[in-house]
């Protein structure tokens, strides 16, 4: 799938990750977030690929509102001092 080769030229590079939880019931929190610095583009018809794809594995929308951080730790491959 072309929006998994563009995730994954990108995610070597810059990125920020942190410990989360599933936004959907059952709301566990066994998830690793990993947030790009730099956002990935791509056509409508990749986008409706992606949802299309993760719809039909069982994956729907969001369904909570933003949590609070609680204290989670955050890591990032992003060098701030250059």
């Amino acid at each position: 799938m072309i929006v998994a080769t563009r995730l994954s030229t990108r995610i070597d590079k810059y990125y920020i990750t942190y410990e989360g939880s599933l936004t959907q019931p059952s709301c566990h929190e066994t998830v690793t977030w990993i947030v790009l610095n730099k956002p990935i583009y791509m056509t409508f018809h990749q986008f409706h690929q992606l949802r299309t794809t993760m719809h039909s594995d069982g994956h729907g929308d969001n369904f909570r509102p933003l949590q609070h951080i609680n204290h989670r730790a955050m890591r990032t491959s992003i060098n701030f001092q250059v």
